[in-house]
């Protein structure tokens, strides 16, 4: 997904700012492939000082086939771009899609309109011969899952985000998406860091399920063991987070925008935090 390494360098000496389409996509992803025209648009093109925080890959299987490179002058909105953040796993295990975002960019590519999808709707999933998946009902968050497989108890996410996108533009009406991004926790925290990391305004209280005040993870409680399927598993103190305005570290930002027990709304809450942390 994302690169060890994160780019170090100094403050640009000129007043050059990436447009808003490229900051996007470089706060939330880690994997992009734009497919307007068949171009394939590379960290350097996005924003150069996160280049070694940014990996490209093929989202779009065959879609991409013959593709050529383009200017970035050569690209033109409107733009759809589908925005994926995963849970930490590895290739044993089929990953799921617990932050699904669709970004439209208008002709201009001024503006960026954020539509977070919830990752428990149940949708239809359309049938993914890679696979041997034929279709059917299920919570949106899976279809990554059933696309994912590449045999031999092995998973890939970037043919996963295939299906989903697939499943997506199914729901939506988009025909297909301009550009796609995935990215999981170590990655987030990475590309968050390399910007130095990020000012935003925090609108409500929220208190972190999972880290104590240091940014340490939480103890388990003795009668929730990893097995099991405790709602809230953890004890002691919590890391938390005011309103007003703050400037977040990665593993703050990471932190926050993962939170959504205690809230009012719960995951719309969330799905609200992370559009406005991006």
């Amino acid at each position: 997904m994302v690169g060890d390494r994160v780019a170090k360098s100094k403050k640009p000496k000129s007043a050059w700012r990436a447009p808003l389409w490229a900051r996007t996509c470089a706060i939330f992803g880690c994997v992009l492939m734009v497919l307007s025209g068949g171009a394939l648009i590379t960290s350097q093109v996005l924003v150069a000082r996160y280049a070694n925080a940014v990996e490209t890959k093929d989202l779009f299987g065959n879609a991409a086939s013959g593709a050529t490179k383009e200017k970035v002058s050569d690209i033109k909105g409107p733009l759809n771009i589908l925005l994926v953040g995963i849970d930490p796993r590895n290739d044993s295990t089929a990953p799921l899609s617990d932050s699904i975002i669709v970004v439209h960019i208008p002709k201009g590519l001024k503006q960026a309109y954020l539509y977070s999808i919830p990752r428990d709707l149940r949708v239809e999933i359309p049938a993914f011969p890679k696979t041997g998946f034929r279709g059917g009902t299920a919570k949106i968050n899976a279809a990554m899952s059933y696309g994912s497989s590449v045999g031999n108890g092995k998973h890939d996410v970037a043919q996963g985000f295939d299906l989903l996108a697939k499943t997506v533009g199914k729901l939506t009406g988009i025909k297909k998406f301009d550009a796609g991004a995935i990215i999981n926790f170590n990655g987030f925290r990475k590309i968050v860091d390399a910007m130095g990391g990020v000012t935003m305004t925090i609108d409500q209280n929220v208190k972190s399920e999972h880290l104590t005040p240091e940014g340490k993870p939480r103890p388990r409680k003795a009668e929730c063991p990893t097995s099991s399927n405790c709602a809230h598993p953890y004890t002691g103190p919590q890391k938390q987070y005011k309103k007003g305005k703050y400037h977040l570290e990665g593993w703050e930002a990471l932190d926050y925008v993962r939170q959504r027990y205690g809230l009012p709304r719960s995951d719309y809450d969330r799905q609200r935090h992370q559009q406005q942390f991006i």
